[in-house]
């Protein structure tokens, strides 16, 4: 007998999860859909005002009502203010995402308390003609969570049918009713379709930007990636970076090639690659920066103490690599430079680590030298 399975348990499960995907896209993304949405904002308030200062005219001179008239007249003075408000906030080259999800938020309350008036207050005899529409376009307006859009539609619905129940009739209502119930339901699907779709697109741009960050042979981060990560985290910190960046060059890897064949180079640098990814740890920056040249960057650190042993690890683990059946040993020399809070760009710390692996070269090769000042490297 088939065990029952409930869809119910399975549906939330499966909204969890996208929502968890939902939070992350929009966690990694914060100053590009703040960008984004503060382009749209900007534009779409223009609009909306020339809309409604044109909806209100229009009807100064067909429904003749001094009341109508206030309430029209009040709502543009909000726009108004919301949009000098914009003007001001424009003067910012760069505004944090709070506070232009706010900005759309507020524009979002200004517009749909709008629509509720005209779409009930004329004629309380007749259904709403615009809300229902809102309601919908309000899914696709913004990039916001699915949570946040689905609150707002549900919320504005329910505010919407509390009024129209308390002023219209009972056969306006009843259309207004099942009107605004089609109108969630759509809206809600299209927001779940267009943030499904905005996901799938960031996966994809994701795994595009992995391909052209990665090197192929090793699959540890490429020159050019490794040091845009390693410059992002060194001004990141404030000037009082922690770090330990590793220069590794494996010893007389020009004659691997030379006698073993390209392939049997190939074969030992996808060792080492693998080898790195066991001595570092999972947030440590890795990456390929040369022909036979790697490096690692160990992230919260300064400890001198902890970057020699983790040297001698790394110089241990790569002596003992095994390639297949061949008598091959490689050997590797590594130079080390400590950033210990003091202010320092990539450049910097890279010169004094590449300086440090030449002494270790001009030491015998197959070890670790850390740097320190010029003149007391010499001695």
């Amino acid at each position: 007998m088939k065990r029952q399975v409930w869809i119910g348990p399975r549906i939330w499960k499966s909204l969890k999860a996208f929502q968890v995907k939902n939070r992350k896209y929009i966690t990694e993304n914060r100053e590009d859909i703040a960008e984004k949405n503060r382009t749209i904002l900007k534009r779409i308030s223009l609009l909306y005002s020339m809309v409604l200062i044109g909806y209100a005219i229009m009807a100064f001179f067909v429904f003749k009502s001094p009341e109508l008239d206030y309430v029209y007249l009040f709502y543009i003075s909000l726009q108004i203010c919301f949009d000098l408000v914009l003007i001001y906030q424009d003067r910012s080259k760069k505004l944090k995402y709070r506070t232009v999800s706010c900005l759309c938020v507020i524009f979002c309350l200004l517009v749909m308390a709008f629509i509720i008036t005209v779409s009930i207050y004329p004629f309380p005899e007749k259904p709403a003609i615009y809300f229902p529409t809102a309601l919908v376009a309000l899914s696709v307006l913004f990039v916001f969570t699915f949570a946040k859009l689905a609150m707002m539609q549900i919320g504005f619905a329910a505010v919407f049918l509390v009024i129209d129940h308390g002023l219209k009739t009972a056969d306006a209502y009843s259309y207004d009713a099942f009107a605004t119930a089609a109108a969630l339901i759509i809206g809600l699907i299209c927001a779940y379709i267009v943030t499904d779709l905005r996901l799938k697109e960031y996966k994809v741009k994701v795994q595009l930007q992995r391909l052209s960050s990665i090197d192929s042979l090793t699959g540890l981060y490429n020159k050019r990636m490794t040091q845009q990560l390693c410059s992002q985290y060194l001004k990141q910190k404030e000037g009082q970076p922690q770090g330990v960046l590793f220069i590794l060059d494996l010893d007389d890897f020009k004659g691997i090639n030379d006698q073993q064949g390209h392939m049997k180079g190939d074969l030992v640098l996808t060792k080492i690659g693998k080898c790195l990814r066991e001595c570092f740890r999972e947030e440590d920056i890795l990456g390929r920066i040369g022909g036979d040249e790697f490096l690692a960057f160990m992230v919260g650190t300064s400890d001198r103490k902890v970057a020699e042993t983790r040297a001698e690890l790394v110089i241990d683990a790569v002596s003992k690599v095994k390639f297949d059946a061949s008598s091959l040993q490689v050997t590797c020399s590594v130079g080390i430079a400590v950033c210990g809070g003091e202010a320092m760009d990539f450049n910097q710390l890279f010169a004094r680590a590449d300086k440090a692996m030449y002494y270790a070269k001009l030491r015998g090769k197959d070890e670790f030298v850390v740097w320190q000042d010029e003149a007391e490297q010499m001695c």
